[in-house]
């Protein structure tokens, strides 16, 4: 095995390894995460909250056991395979062993090790984002046939993975036709590939039009709601922060294919980076959506960095790689539930420094809020499974929560395999049973701002009503959240439950 191979597997190695030690073992799985593992009970053509690829890694997840260590195992190899590809990207454009060193240790400590903690569609979305422009220079070198096909493929299952991606074909397709490459209009071949890309993704297209396009309405209100708050220097400073220890590679790559002579060929990358920022910017989107573009931009530079240290290059290069090590240090002080909910809560002063204290409610608060969502559902899940024997083994039982991480956490945290909690929260609102009898009923309902839930309604329509508890959590964010159980529900209970799955299907 080369020499070469060998540290190549160290990095890999060294990557998933890494992801399991950021987080630190009082912390649970986050509330999106929940949501994403329960898709693969129930696998679609399609979702309302992610494309329906990640609906079949969780049915892989749930068929290895459904434990945390396979939740965190997938974002930990798709960022693992996302190294690989970039640093096949160095290798396809000239780089030595030092320029590959450099990439994988840049992508290593960079901010994917954030992105990939978490099972999001995120992760998946730079690979696809780092092997498609991996296939674009490989076809760029040779023009070869196979290249055509194998982009399609990459681009019709990234687009099953998260639609973003659309961004990103339409700016590569404009930067080859823009960089001498119009042949490619000309090739049979090139709408051949068109058209097995939407045969694969056919059948996301067909759940879309029999749903009436549920993630079009999702996007129209994110853009509303959030999108439309995303400033444009934000967006940019962001942009900087994500790769803050590679930026300077990423800049002499931008160098290197405006004066590097054998660079000149991937100008088209350069390119696609500003029209799929200009894009972003224009649609006010989140700056992660931007990851995707930065691991090919980080392999090119390395090897240009390769090049331009030559000389003196035992000197040069230790230099450029202590500086990557050295600048990703502060990543490391707040990005990552390192240390124990109680102790970044009494010394949060860096976090408060860095505004990560300040929540969606406007408030601030004594832990992040991404770090608040991995607490409290072991304990959600402890109380609703003691609701649940409280309650007759004979008679019907639904579990109905406020949101969907409360349902996805008693899903994945309940020692109970009868439980099958729901929500009328994003896809749960497919998944309920409009048809089915309900005697009892176990409801969890989100904390409110003045700590008081009314539920006259829900008197109208149980026998009997009573609290079996709540998150006790400080430190969570669902602290507070509370359990009930409501016995002998009312005949009209099914027409009110089915009235409001409709009314949340037509909206």
């Amino acid at each position: 095995m080369k020499r070469s191979t060998i540290i190549l597997l160290g990095f890999i190695v060294a990557k998933i390894i890494l992801q399991y030690l950021l987080i630190h073992p009082e912390f649970e799985l986050h509330r999106d995460e929940f949501l994403h593992v329960d898709l693969g009970e129930h696998i679609s053509a399609g979702y309302i909250s992610v494309p329906p690829l990640t609906g079949f890694i969780s049915f892989i997840i749930i068929a290895l056991g459904k434990s945390v260590f396979w939740v965190k195992f997938f974002p930990a190899l798709f960022g693992a395979l996302t190294i690989l590809f970039a640093w096949k990207i160095t290798e396809k454009a000239g780089g030595k062993l030092f320029a590959q060193i450099l990439c994988a240790t840049a992508l290593l400590l960079s901010s994917l090790l954030r992105l990939n903690m978490l099972y999001q569609p995120n992760s998946l979305d730079i690979f696809w984002w780092t092997l498609i422009f991996y296939l674009s220079i490989c076809f760029v070198e040779k023009q070869e046939t196979k290249w055509i096909y194998l982009l399609a493929l990459s681009f019709a299952f990234a687009v099953l993975s998260k639609y973003n991606v659309i961004f990103l074909m339409s700016a590569l397709l404009v930067s080859l036709v823009v960089s001498s490459f119009h042949t490619l209009l000309k090739n049979p071949h090139f709408y051949l590939a068109i058209l097995l890309a939407l045969v694969i993704v056919s059948p996301n297209i067909y759940w879309q039009i029999r749903y009436h396009f549920p993630t079009y309405y999702q996007l129209k209100e994110l853009q509303e709601t959030q999108l439309v708050n995303v400033r444009t220097g934000d967006f940019l400073k962001e942009q900087v922060l994500f790769f803050i220890n590679s930026l300077f590679i990423i800049i002499i790559a931008f160098l290197g294919m405006i004066f590097y002579k054998p660079f000149r060929k991937y100008r088209f990358v350069a390119l696609t980076y500003v029209l799929v920022i200009a894009g972003f910017v224009a649609l006010h989107a989140k700056a992660y959506y931007a990851v995707g573009l930065y691991p090919v931009l980080i392999a090119l530079g390395a090897v240009y960095t390769e090049y331009i240290t030559r000389k003196r290059k035992i000197v040069w290069r230790t230099f450029v790689l202590f500086l990557v090590v050295f600048a990703s240090i502060p990543m490391f002080l707040v990005a990552f539930p390192l240390r124990s909910p109680e102790s970044i809560a009494s010394n949060n002063q860096v976090y408060k420094k860095m505004g990560m204290l300040r929540w969606e409610d406007g408030q601030e608060h004594k832990i992040p809020q991404d770090f608040a969502d991995m607490l409290g559902w072991k304990e959600l899940a402890r109380i609703t499974d003691s609701a649940f024997s409280l309650l007759p083994a004979n008679e019907s039982i639904a579990v109905f929560c406020d949101n969907y991480g409360e349902a996805g956490a008693i899903n994945f945290y309940s020692n109970h395999p009868a439980i099958n909690a729901l929500s009328f929260n994003a896809d749960y609102i497919y998944w309920i049973d409009t048809s089915a009898a309900i005697n009892n009923v176990i409801r969890v309902y989100e904390p409110r701002e003045n700590g008081a839930i009314d539920l006259a309604k829900e008197k109208t329509l149980f026998d009997t009503i009573y609290r079996v508890g709540s998150i006790n959590n400080p430190n969570a964010r669902e602290q507070n959240a509370s359990v009930y159980i409501m016995l002998h529900a009312k005949p009209q209970l099914r027409k009110i439950i089915a009235a409001e799955v409709k009314d949340k299907l037509n909206h």
